[in-house]
């Protein structure tokens, strides 16, 4: 949003010069960036006074900080993204207009490539009919709301409210949920703010029509949550160029539409001091429905399990690996045929080397593939490449913990990497079959002071006890967290690692 921000102001300094009147073009400029900054300057001192006034009347509820949290009556994200989709597209569209209207004089002159500037107005165009399509869902159901309930969500406790939709709608499904914790970082570069964003921890839920009273005319939807200690961080009171935020997104399949309705919020979640657990406070009933949804996210991540000679074979796979192929393959046909028909040799080499990048990317998708032989004293990996399959065995024993980390993003939906990691202790004469690039590092650097004094420096003998022995991928695409999570439970329960 600030590189959207600056982006207007630039905009509107260009049309302060194109409307100035006398003067040179340096001295209109001049001009207009000093009423601009002005503007800026009186904007961010009436949202500093605003934050300090609501700062003095609540200061012991940091929560209340913020004007979009100050009732505890969240806005949806939809008016913002009208906004953002509208001024974007009118910035490619405007940008381009000057190709387009050249083209026909360009193509008399024999310069097809000036048929690339179509490439800008068909983006610009796919953001004007974002921004239609968001703005109808604005007049059809009105602007979303989410109230908090309890305000504000707990830390180490419950997380929920209601979703208050103002016309309602006719939910036809399943409604999707998804809470995530994100670090922000936000630098300055070149006069422009870029914002990156870590996630720190994320969760889903599904409400079926038994949760939600049945299917139809909704106005309301409530939901609930209960996010342990340890699981993301607090909230913080203002926004900055550091922090944490914590992000709800529904999506609601309504009657009438082909596409989901879709809404984000940025909600409170704070330290209350309390200590709950996700089992915690759930009835018998409860606890089975939950058994029971953690066995359809196994096959929700891409497990499959059967039994075979003894052993438990647990094969992993990617669910949609056929369509991210055919998006890979059609994408690096697009830019193959633009290098092949554009005449500039630079342009024929940078869409060339993307198409040939995209074309690299679809065998391991297509042939990648891991099974695991869980056993009664150790576990058999095997991984599958277009090389070959590779395996390797390993003392169930020698498994310290088991980790999630995101491998790859595709839009909202996230694929994490599952990892076995070995007990501490790397092996100075005898590498592991599993053996990793810090264990060997790690050995290396003893071997190298053992040779050069005779006697391995505290360092290095340091390093030799406290790497892990050990590093091995178990699965690469597990979709979504908390599919993803429950796998992770799972195993570590068959495991046995959780009772060391």
């Amino acid at each position: 949003m600030a590189g959207l921000r600056s982006a207007c102001w630039d905009l509107c300094a260009t049309c302060a010069i194109a409307a100035g009147r006398g003067g040179t073009r340096r001295q209109r400029l001049s001009i207009a960036e000093l009423r601009c900054r002005d503007q800026r300057l009186r904007v961010r001192q009436r949202r500093t006074t605003a934050e300090d006034r609501r700062r003095e009347t609540y200061p012991d509820e940091p929560w209340r900080w913020r004007q979009s949290w100050e009732t505890g009556v969240v806005a949806g994200s939809t008016r913002t993204e009208v906004g953002v989709l509208l001024v974007i597209g009118l910035i490619f569209v405007g940008l381009s207009l000057p190709g387009v209207w050249a083209i026909p004089a360009e193509i008399k002159r024999g310069n097809p490539a000036i048929l690339l500037v179509l490439l800008f107005t068909l983006v610009g165009l796919g953001f004007l009919a974002g921004a239609v399509r968001r703005f109808a869902e604005l007049v059809r159901f009105g602007n979303i709301e989410f109230k908090l309930d309890p305000f504000p969500g707990s830390w180490g406790g419950v997380v929920g409210g209601t979703l208050v939709i103002p016309k309602g709608a006719w939910v036809t499904g399943d409604v999707s949920l998804s809470l995530r914790c994100l670090r922000r970082r936000e630098h300055e570069s070149s006069g422009q703010r870029h914002r990156r964003e870590v996630v720190l921890y994320e969760t889903d839920q599904k409400l079926t029509a038994q949760e939600m009273g049945g299917l139809g005319f909704k106005r309301t939807l409530p939901v609930r949550w209960v996010v342990e200690r340890g699981h993301g961080a607090p909230s913080d009171g203002t926004p900055g160029q550091h922090g944490v935020d914590w992000n709800l997104t529904w999506v609601v399949p309504v009657r009438g539409r082909r596409s989901p309705l879709r809404t984000e919020f940025v909600i409170p979640v704070f330290d209350r001091g309390e200590s709950m657990t996700v089992e915690s406070g759930l009835s018998a009933e409860a606890k089975a429905a939950r058994e029971a949804r953690r066995q359809e996210a196994l096959s929700e991540a891409g497990l499959t399990r059967v039994q075979a000679g003894g052993e438990e074979v647990w094969t992993f796979h990617q669910p949609t690996v056929k369509k991210h192929t055919v998006g890979l393959i059609l994408f690096g046909a697009v830019f193959a045929g633009i290098a092949w028909w554009v005449p500039l040799i630079m342009m024929q080499l940078v869409f060339g080397g993307f198409a040939l990048l995209l074309f690299a990317l679809v065998p391991g998708i297509l042939w990648h593939r891991s099974e695991l032989r869980v056993g009664h004293q150790e576990i058999e990996v095997r991984r599958r490449s277009w090389r070959g399959w590779k395996s390797w065995r390993i003392p169930g024993a020698e498994i310290a913990s088991l980790e999630l980390a995101e491998s790859m993003r595709a839009g909202a939906t996230r694929y994490l990497r599952l990892t076995a990691i070995g007990v501490e202790g790397v092996d100075p004469e005898r590498p592991h079959p599993a053996e990793h690039f810090k264990a060997r590092k790690a050995r290396y650097r003893w071997k190298h002071d053992q040779g050069k004094t005779g006697q391995a420096a505290e360092a290095a003998l340091q390093a030799l006890l406290e790497t892990p022995c050990f590093e091995i991928e178990l699965a690469g695409y597990l979709q979504g967290t908390r599919p993803a999570e429950e796998v992770k439970h799972l195993l570590e329960r068959r495991l046995g690692i959780g009772d060391r």
